[in-house]
């Protein structure tokens, strides 16, 4: 990706997906904690609907900008590795797989929300809600892999510098630090637990970090 305006727009996207999922969350209240019973959880969804729904919508927008960003990061990739390029393309499949989950996992809580206009068993609450939950956890496999992808590919292309690449191994390795949250409700490593936050903290820090040097790689 030679072209500055080309690398800016794709910069800019990273940057507006970053944005995005960090003021997403003020559209509504957390959601209940792994303790809260089937019933609470329908009150709650039930009493903010309209303000997770207004945050399930925002969260799927901003899968455009997102799309735009990993295409762009594959494409500099593949453009360094040359005939060799296998690394790039296993991080655009990664990417592609977590968008989809999470797509998959706000459809999910939406469902739910819509479910409860009207009377609804607690049983398909407490499914669709486990759903949503069980789909964002398993977000941590591909996002491993995408993190990983990416920074090995930089690390021996040398097409970004290593204050990206370097810290992106720790990065995956935290994903994979939370990817017990598909099987534990309670504790650190439950879905809304220290540890999957932690993940995705350093994910989006380092999704900044990954659009400062896609600019500064311009003006090289």
């Amino acid at each position: 990706m030679t072209d500055r305006r080309d690398a800016r727009l794709a910069a800019g996207a990273g940057v507006l997906f970053v944005a995005v999922m960090v003021l997403a969350p003020i559209f509504a209240p957390p959601h209940p904690g792994n303790d809260a019973t089937t019933a609470e959880i329908a009150r709650h969804f039930a009493e903010h609907r309209e303000r997770i729904t207004a945050e399930i919508y925002v969260v799927a927008l901003a899968m455009a900008p997102a799309l735009v960003f990993l295409v762009a990061v594959w494409h500099i990739l593949r453009e360094a590795e040359g005939a060799q390029a296998f690394l790039s393309h296993l991080a655009l499949v990664a990417g592609t797989v977590t968008l989809a989950v999470n797509l998959s996992a706000s459809a999910f809580h939406l469902l739910l929300t819509v479910e409860l206009a009207e009377p609804t068993s607690l049983g398909t609450v407490e499914l669709l809600f486990d759903l949503g939950n069980t789909a964002l956890a398993f977000l941590t496999v591909p996002l491993m892999v995408l993190v990983a992808a990416v920074s090995l590919s930089a690390l021996r292309t040398g097409v970004l510098p290593r204050w990206v690449s370097a810290p992106g191994f720790v990065v995956a390795a935290l994903q994979l630090l939370a990817s017990p949250a598909m099987f534990v409700r309670d504790g650190a490593f439950a879905p809304n637990g220290p540890v999957a936050v932690a993940a995705i903290v350093a994910l989006l820090v380092w999704a900044l970090a990954l659009c400062v040097a896609i600019i500064r790689r311009t003006r090289a």
